[in-house]
């Protein structure tokens, strides 16, 4: 995210004296229409057994924000560098198989879920941009790379109370842990705007970045997923 804020200070810099049309700041609220899914399978040793824990993490529609500047070197041809942010909320199921304490290879069975899980998606988008229209509507064709920050909340320690004689096992809740990568990938866009004054603008855009992310979850175990996808916005252009 660093760079993101050096890049975007340098084309502000260069905005300042570009003449109309040249530059543009471009705030952008966004909604992610597509449904995320996390899933993993890991084990574990308790007792002097291997158990293991699987579960998967359904994360609903994603609301955030996009901040963009962009110049533009021709009357056709720019440079766009984005910052995105979404958040999104899910619920976790999961299933386990717990050692018993007294005897080999008799495991307990147990299951639940966990709700309020959060995902968090930030992503730095350079894209080289096509602009078509020369009037008060344009329309932008961008493509480029994207750099991606993802941060998830998944299953961590369960638990639990037992008693002898440990046939059964009474769930006490799952505890949570946050885990965190940085993929890097490609996307683009398309983008509407309407000049309504000499400065100022609306605009719509559809963004699609993609990135495989791979969340640590143990030495040897990773959770593995698409980032990004599809991004639907409205928004404010500044003009200079």
């Amino acid at each position: 995210m660093r760079a993101a804020g050096l890049l975007a200070s340098a084309l502000l810099c260069a905005a300042a004296g570009a003449s109309a049309g040249e530059a543009r700041i471009l705030l952008t609220g966004v909604f992610a229409p597509e449904l995320l899914r996390l899933s993993e399978s890991r084990s574990f040793v308790e007792y002097a057994e291997q158990g293991s824990l699987r579960a998967s993490y359904p994360m609903r529609h994603g609301f955030g924000g996009e901040l963009g500047v962009e110049y533009d070197v021709t009357r056709r041809f720019g440079m766009r560098a984005s910052v995105s942010y979404a958040r999104r909320l899910g619920d976790g199921r999961y299933e386990a198989r717990l050692p018993h304490p007294l005897y080999l290879d008799r495991d307990r069975l147990v299951n639940g879920s966990v709700g309020g899980l959060e995902y968090r998606e930030a992503a730095l988008s350079l894209d080289v941009v096509l602009i078509l229209g020369s009037g008060p509507v344009q329309v932008s064709l961008l493509g480029g790379g994207a750099f991606f920050r993802v941060d998830a909340e998944v299953a961590g320690e369960i638990r639990k109370t037992e008693a002898y004689p440990y046939d059964t096992v009474e769930l006490r809740g799952l505890g949570t842990r946050r885990l965190g990568a940085s993929p890097i990938g490609y996307g683009g866009a398309v983008g509407l705007d309407w000049r309504l004054s000499r400065h100022f603008g609306l605009g719509a855009q559809a963004r699609y970045n993609r990135a495989r992310a791979r969340l640590r979850a143990s030495e040897d175990e990773t959770i593995a997923f698409d980032a990004g996808g599809l991004q639907a916005g409205l928004g404010l252009r500044v003009i200079f």
